[in-house]
């Protein structure tokens, strides 16, 4: 009985497997019938290679931290050559802008002279005196003080008369020098007493070149007597600038 069951639902499995795979057939033969075939043959269509249509790589980059090189390490590559391009034309700048520094004339600075003390006005350029000796107690004291002036030197000249008791007149003074001279009054002297006394009797100046040197002569013409001596001049001589 049991073996009748599974024959008969073995049997039926059967039919109905049979029957799909009928159905089945009649299903994909109209499908197939339905779709008709073109005329022209469909020319095959190239195939696209891989590698025509390159793909942009995207590489995720975080906050903080540099993007990864590439695979084949062109990105850090690259960089490299950016850096070593922009030192390249800082270095370039720099040769260019020494080689313009270079290029242009300096100017040098001149060298400053020391101005000669004998060409500025006013400086003092030398001093010094002398007297004369009469051996009476009564002389004939010069003094004299150069300096420069319009390029020549100017003689300051000075005479005071040392003594004793002394009453004298403007007399005469006159002033020789290296072929140069002038001449002026003295003035009045009236003193007395025990002791030696000095009083101015002229002061002058006299122009002459820077380069001259030589004896000053100054003469005074007293014309008359002192201490019962006569006395028609005194005259005092003495270097000026040697």
């Amino acid at each position: 009985m049991r073996l009748q069951r599974a024959a008969i639902l073995f049997l039926v499995l059967g039919l109905l497997v049979g029957f799909e795979v009928v159905a089945l057939d009649r299903f994909t033969g109209e499908e197939t019938a339905a779709v008709q075939p073109s005329a022209q043959p469909i020319a095959p269509t190239a195939e696209v290679q891989a590698t025509d249509i390159p793909v942009p790589t995207v590489i995720p980059t975080q906050v903080g931290f540099t993007s990864p090189p590439g695979p084949s390490g062109n990105s850090s590559g690259g960089s490299s050559s950016s850096s070593s391009s922009n030192k390249n034309s800082s270095s370039s700048s720099n040769n260019n802008s020494s080689s313009s520094n270079n290029s242009k004339p300096k100017a040098t600075a001149k060298p400053t002279q020391k101005p000669d003390p004998t060409s500025v006005p006013g400086t003092n350029i030398g001093s010094g005196s002398f007297s004369s000796n009469t051996g009476v107690g009564m002389n004939l004291n010069v003094s004299w003080k150069a300096q420069t002036h319009n390029d020549k030197a100017r003689i300051y000249i000075t005479g005071t008369v040392n003594s004793y008791s002394l009453s004298v007149s403007g007399r005469s003074v006159s002033i020789s020098y290296n072929g140069y001279s002038t001449s002026v009054t003295g003035k009045s002297i009236n003193v007395s007493g025990n002791s030696q006394q000095s009083n101015e009797l002229f002061s002058t100046h006299l122009d002459v070149p820077l380069d001259t040197s030589g004896t000053m002569t100054v003469t005074w013409k007293y014309n008359g007597t002192y201490h019962d001596t006569d006395i028609p001049e005194v005259v005092a001589s003495g270097n000026v600038f040697t």
